[in-house]
């Protein structure tokens, strides 16, 4: 026990001589020293807090019984907020993406109702009697009658009459 209370530790190693120095425990501080005001305040307020407790324990099983209805009672109304957060904020995930889709879905439209507008155009150029009579020209070398179709040969540069209508019958020349 005597060693626990008094330790000797070297001290002042820069002059080379070794002083021993008695250093207490914090029991024997304590117990030697008197004791302020704000302690025996901190005493006073730990007494009261632990009497307190000690009447808790010793409540009457209705009181008891009431307390942990009231736990029981601010537990479910934890859940109940915590599952009514929940709820509301996958309704706003759901919601925020809804809207994206919707958004894409209206890009989509938007490019199909150009499309349509485009091809709209094409079909009424073709539908013209110009457009017609353009094509069968140039694609398909039909010659309204009193025409004459000439056809210039790759080979021989020169250009000569190869067909000729009247009235509705073609002449090969």
């Amino acid at each position: 026990m005597e060693d626990n209370k008094i330790e000797e530790r070297p001290v002042a190693w820069d002059t080379g001589i070794k002083k021993k120095q008695n250093l207490y425990t914090d029991e024997d501080l304590l117990r030697d020293k008197p004791k302020s005001e704000s302690a025996e305040k901190r005493d006073e307020k730990r007494d009261r807090q632990r009497e307190k407790k000690a009447k808790k324990a010793a409540l009457s099983p209705q009181v008891a019984a009431r307390n942990r209805a009231r736990r029981r009672r601010a537990l479910v109304y934890l859940i109940a907020v915590v599952a009514f957060a929940a709820i509301v904020f996958s309704s706003a995930m759901s919601l925020f993406n809804l809207q994206k889709e919707k958004r894409e879905a209206q890009k989509e439209l938007d490019a199909v109702h150009r499309k349509q507008e485009q091809l709209q155009a094409e079909y009424e150029a073709v539908d013209s009697d110009e457009y017609v009579e353009q094509a069968a020209r140039s694609e398909l070398h039909m010659i309204m009658p009193g025409e004459t179709l000439y056809v210039v040969d790759k080979d021989d540069k020169a250009t000569k009459p190869a067909v000729e209508a009247t009235d509705g019958a073609l002449r090969v020349k």
